[in-house]
């Protein structure tokens, strides 16, 4: 505490210091103002601003010169709060204080701007210290210095475990595409093709839909691509349906359920004969349309699991 009040003390005396300094300069311009230019009265003003810039200068590199002088920023907001503050109490007051002494009490211009001056300064300390020059920001940094050292030594074992949880995502992400059912439809109705990608949505089988649009592209995509199912409308362009199932049945691959909407029994029997898993017409209403293509993923589960344990 006594360190406390001495550093007070000699902060105050260097602060009357400089004080002194500006009082000089800013009384012997006043002067020179007045007589030599004779402004009168917008004398004080302009003498107290250039003051206010001198003092500013020797507070930040004397006086308070322990807080630091900082980034051209941090000098720059200081100056503004000097002139918010000590600016507006040293302007106001001194040329109000001018005016009452030299106006009303017929005072000379010395002494009125000596007292004046006396009577403002210590409203000036105050805001210097307490506002100007209080250095929150160092004091915020002093006082969170255990919390950024606590940050600091926690940070590897952060970023350890962040890894880890991108390495626990990634091979969850891995494990669900390789449990993903890959599904080839060949649809060339864009409304079914809506409804099938939104019951594929649906459905709690997990799976990735890739579309052709006519028998041609799908047969194309079957030779370049693995796929675990098929899902075949018969009447699809270029290609019919039939024929897909006829080419198919001469090459080992996914099984095909024909997913269409002709409940011909003649069609049927043709599907089936030429090597389709299943046979199931599209349903009118759009919740057993999402039951219908949630079924055949259901179902092609356990004939994918098969085709993985016996690997041809």
């Amino acid at each position: 505490m006594n360190r406390g009040r001495a550093a007070g003390r000699a902060r105050f005396a260097k602060f009357n210091a400089i004080g002194l300094l500006g009082a000089g300069f800013q009384v012997l311009l006043t002067e020179v103002l007045v007589r030599c230019f004779h402004i009168g009265e917008a004398a004080a003003p302009a003498a107290v601003e250039a003051a206010l810039l001198h003092n500013f200068f020797w507070h930040e590199r004397f006086t308070w010169s322990d807080r630091g002088c900082g980034s051209v920023r941090r000098s720059v907001i200081r100056l503004l709060r000097f002139h918010a503050g000590n600016g507006l109490v040293s302007i106001a007051g001194n040329t109000l204080l001018m005016y009452v002494l030299r106006e009303k009490l017929q005072l000379p211009a010395l002494p009125s701007a000596v007292v004046a001056i006396a009577l403002c300064a210590p409203a000036n300390f105050l805001l210097a210290e307490q506002w100007v020059y209080n250095d929150v920001s160092g004091r915020q940094k002093q006082a969170a210095g255990p919390e950024s050292s606590h940050t600091a030594s926690t940070l590897p074992a952060r970023l350890t475990t962040f890894r880890a949880g991108s390495m626990l995502r990634r091979s969850r992400k891995a494990a669900a595409q390789e449990n993903m059912l890959h599904v080839l439809l060949i649809e060339d109705s864009p409304p079914d093709v809506l409804l099938v990608r939104e019951g594929v949505r649906r459905s709690p089988v997990p799976a990735d839909l890739v579309v052709a649009s006519d028998g041609e592209q799908g047969l194309d995509l079957l030779s370049r691509s693995r796929f675990d199912l098929v899902i075949l409308d018969l009447n699809v362009p270029k290609v019919r349906g039939h024929a897909v199932l006829d080419r198919r049945r001469l090459e080992a691959g996914p099984p095909v359920v024909v997913f269409t909407g002709s409940d011909n029994p003649t069609d049927r029997e043709i599907a089936l004969a030429f090597g389709a898993k299943d046979y199931v017409v599209k349903p009118r209403e759009f919740i057993a349309f999402m039951q219908a293509v949630n079924g055949i993923l259901e179902k092609s589960l356990p004939a994918r699991a098969a085709a993985q344990s016996h690997p041809a």
